[in-house]
């Protein structure tokens, strides 16, 4: 063969000035363009073309037959697996045995498993040379994926059936105790995932996943996903990072990003030859011992199918000793799918500022806090919004808010927004009231003033704390006659009394709160 101004052309035979060239043919292979290198690797006798402006071309019409099979070695049960033997060299036939008593032929080839297990995978060129590797299929599971749950395998301990390594090249994902600097020990138990078990340095150009199950996140929920971690990488060029597939392993994206907390420490914003493409986030660096790492994933809620793997890539350089993972867990939480109020409360932080708190566990699709003041306990403004912390969270979040104050009393309430218009969910409540007043001024419980007043059929009475108090309550008309007579229990800020609709006049009303308490008499007019 020959480099060309048309591409690479070929003879079967030298003979001088009547060698018979062939050029390339239209439409197949190689483009007719200036080729200015040809390189042969001796290993396999591959062919390599340099092209102007048009790349790099390979032939293997000098190698010997090989079959290579090309594809993931772990998958999952009723899901096709995709495989190809586009790699082999010199290959005319292909044969496949899939290790469970189907065949099937030609280059390329999809197989679909219906049991979880290992199966050795046969392909077969030219009818005699074969290629045979261990393809592993992993099962289903049920969350929560914790030692208090169903089959557990987190901590790498026991059922080996559930996790599975594919390594590309380099370093491998093995389970075992390191002794090696930077990856030793475990977590807890005997065993963790170690990058080069034995190795004092991971290989360059390692490129090795390690698979988990797959993850049943149907039933709406809160979820989170964490795992303990020790690792010594080059910064910034090698790490590792988790990906999810929602379609039983045909495409995976990256779990999380550089903005989570307890989460990836470095994103490659502009560094082309690190390990992991430009934009992607993972963990990277030193942690010289193990740390626990955790992702909200509540996210992937509705989803029957997540699996999950871990990503290890490195780039050619330097001597690091690896990473060793343990006791990964999925947790589900079990409690009522709404965000709960812990604790709502507030003072005044100086003389004209007030200062309110409050406290919640878990969040459901909390989206923010309306802040509502009153001056009287019955109407209501907002002052302000609070984003929420944690949205779907089921960690303890504490929020403050502060807000102008030169009254000597005030009322405040959270209108707490819980909402997910791509799931139809709405949820909106408001917090039980509170009373922030000077306590030089106010002491105990009083009544503050009663309206309206004329009044037709029924009186509200408002005080300077919240109430969950009796009160007692005596109507009487201008004639000093006894026209009313009870006992109503407040509770909050505001108290309704009805008037039956009392005739045209003048009328005292005398309240008490409790039984023995102090006396206050109200002047009052009915229409």
């Amino acid at each position: 063969i020959i480099a060309t101004e048309l591409g690479v052309w070929a003879t079967s035979q030298l003979n001088g000035a009547q060698t018979e060239w062939a050029p390339p043919a239209p439409g197949i292979g190689m483009p007719l363009t200036r080729t200015t290198m040809l390189q042969a690797r001796q290993s396999d006798k591959v062919v390599l073309a340099a092209t102007y402006g048009r790349g790099m071309w390979t032939s293997d019409l000098f190698s010997d037959p090989l079959p290579v099979i090309t594809g993931s070695r772990v998958h999952y049960t009723q899901s096709p697996l995709f495989l190809t033997g586009q790699r082999s060299l010199r290959a005319e036939s292909f044969a496949w045995d899939f290790g469970d008593g189907t065949t099937a032929s030609g280059e390329t080839v999809s197989k679909e498993y219906a049991q979880i297990g290992e199966y050795a995978l046969k392909m077969t060129i030219n009818g005699s040379l074969s290629e045979t590797v261990s393809v592993k299929i992993l099962p289903d599971h049920s969350l929560p994926y914790t030692s208090e749950g169903e089959a557990y395998s987190g901590g790498f301990e026991a059922y080996p059936e559930q996790f599975g390594v594919h390594t590309i090249k380099g370093s491998s994902w093995e389970r075992g105790n390191s002794s090696m600097p930077g990856k030793s020990g475990v977590n807890s138990g005997n065993n963790a995932f170690v990058i080069g078990l034995d190795e004092e340095y991971y290989q360059p150009n390692t490129e090795t996943y390690l698979y988990l199950p797959n993850f049943d996140f149907s039933v709406q929920g809160i979820y989170e996903l964490s795992f303990w971690a020790k690792y010594k990488l080059q910064g910034g060029f090698d790490g590792f990072q988790l990906q999810y597939s929602t379609d039983r392993g045909q495409t995976w994206k990256q779990l999380g990003t550089d903005k989570d907390n307890d989460w990836y420490n470095y994103t490659n914003e502009s560094e082309p030859a690190a390990a992991f493409p430009l934009g992607s986030s993972y963990f990277s660096g030193n942690k010289n011992s193990f740390d626990k790492f955790s992702l909200n994933v509540s996210g992937l809620a509705g989803n029957e199918n997540v699996a999950v793997r871990f990503v290890f890539r490195s780039e050619g350089t330097g001597n690091h000793n690896g990473l060793a993972i343990d006791d990964v867990k999925i947790t589900k939480y079990d409690g009522e799918l709404l965000t709960q109020l812990l604790s709502f409360g507030g003072e005044f932080s100086s003389a004209s500022q007030i200062r309110l708190t409050w406290e919640t566990q878990p969040e459901y699709k909390c989206q923010y806090f309306d802040v509502e003041q009153s001056l009287n306990g019955k109407t209501f403004e907002s002052v302000g919004t609070v984003n929420s912390k944690g949205y779907l969270s089921t960690d303890l979040k504490s929020y403050t808010f502060s807000t102008p104050g030169d009254r000597l009393l005030y009322f405040f309430r959270l209108r707490v927004v819980n909402e997910d218009p791509q799931a139809d969910y709405e949820e909106i409540f408001y917090s039980p009231t509170i009373a922030i007043r000077k306590e030089n001024f106010y002491s105990g419980k009083e009544v503050l003033r009663v309206f309206p007043n004329p009044f037709l059929d029924y009186l509200e009475v408002t005080f300077t704390d919240v109430m969950d108090d009796d009160v007692y309550y005596e109507l009487y008309d201008m004639s000093g006659r006894l026209v009313l007579k009870g006992k109503q229990l407040a509770t909050g800020p505001l108290l309704r009394l009805e008037m039956n609709e009392q005739p045209t006049g003048v009328y005292v009303l005398s309240l008490r709160i409790g039984e023995e308490g102090a006396e206050r008499i109200f002047k009052l007019l009915a229409e």
